[in-house]
């Protein structure tokens, strides 16, 4: 072989060696990119996964099955993932269902100037089988997930939610205090003076409010810390070692009753109006 012939094919060799590296490199699949799909070949590309868009009120269940569909996109497993998401929402809308039946109870009795336990009843009793339910199926939803995703996979998806800006675990929630809780009814029911002295009487009597921000940031920290492990119970990170949420809903609802009970008789009938459409407006989901 001449010198010239040589040179031409080691010239050749070197235009085309990237290719072969290029195509060596494609061929090659992680463990990740077959979890996950194309395009996911390390845990820095399925941190960068679309970021889903949480509702104000998500769960733990909501914000990890959505993310964990962001990750999948593409993927077998993704279709299931949806399917979870789908059970989910059909449960929580029942939930609000029945929970706006109460304030709408509550909102009609307010207007008739009668707070009658009796009939709220079964109202609150409906709310509170609707908020065990969609507890149940939230134990069920993040069981399959954390059987369906790997342990890398599930700190990834946990870690995603907790750098999401809707998931503040550190924001406190500061409860209004009775003075505050009686400028606000004055202002809205415009109360006279007579008014504002027994209601004063009704607010200060009140029980303390349950700072319901820090319930929520505590579930929502317990399950995002448990569901990395392969011992993780969706049952106990959830509810974790307080009453259920269902007792803990109850409470309100009797305690809100109780109040209005003793409020409305006070009111005049274009104040208890008033009071009823603010139920209906900012109790109802």
């Amino acid at each position: 072989m001449s010198s010239t012939s040589s040179r031409r094919n080691i010239s050749r060799a070197w235009r085309i060696a990237p290719l072969i590296l290029s195509l060596a490199a494609c061929s090659h699949t992680t463990p990740n990119q077959a979890a996950y799909g194309a395009g996911s070949s390390n845990p820095q590309s399925v941190a960068r996964a679309p970021q889903p868009r949480l509702a104000p009120d998500a769960g733990p269940a909501d914000a990890l099955v959505a993310y964990a569909q962001a990750q999948l996109v593409g993927a077998p497993r993704e279709t299931e993932v949806q399917w979870l998401a789908t059970d989910l929402d059909l449960a929580k809308a029942t939930k609000t269902t029945a929970w706006n039946a109460v304030w709408t109870e509550l909102a009609r009795e307010v207007r008739a100037g009668n707070v009658n336990f009796t009939e709220l009843r079964p109202y609150e009793d409906g709310a509170v089988a609707a908020s065990d339910a969609c507890v149940d199926k939230e134990v069920a939803t993040l069981d399959r997930l954390h059987d369906m995703l790997g342990q890398n996979e599930r700190g990834i998806v946990a870690l995603n939610v907790r750098n999401d800006q809707a998931v503040q675990l550190t924001a406190a929630e500061v409860t209004p205090g009775q003075a505050a809780h009686l400028v606000k009814l004055t202002k809205m029911l415009d109360l006279d003076v007579d008014q504002q002295r027994a209601v004063a009487s009704i607010v200060d009597a009140q029980p303390p409010k349950a700072d319901m921000k820090a319930d929520k940031d505590a579930r929502m920290a317990r399950v995002l810390d448990d569901f990395p492990l392969s011992t993780f119970n969706a049952r106990s990170s959830l509810i974790g070692s307080d009453s259920p949420p269902s007792a803990r809903l109850r409470e309100k609802i009797e305690h809100k009753a109780a109040f209005l009970a003793q409020l409305v008789p006070i009111l005049r009938p274009d104040q208890r109006e008033r009071l009823a459409v603010h139920i209906e407006s900012h109790e109802r989901q």
